[in-house]
């Protein structure tokens, strides 16, 4: 989001919370792989693709 807002302001984009936001995405993405049971590289797939399958049915 912070990402969003400062290219939206014409900014760059900080180094250190590009890191930031690498690492949490990199750790949610491994939550969410153990509770799925699936492999982590496959979370955003999963994810982007079940978004999909509700936004079709209506």
């Amino acid at each position: 989001m912070r990402k969003q807002d400062r290219l939206a302001k014409g900014q760059k984009i900080i180094g250190l919370d590009e890191r930031y936001l690498k690492q949490a995405e990199d750790l949610l993405y491994g939550e969410l792989a153990v509770a799925l049971g699936i492999e982590k590289q496959s979370v955003q797939a999963y994810i982007t693709e079940e978004i999909e399958k509700l936004t079709t049915k209506e």
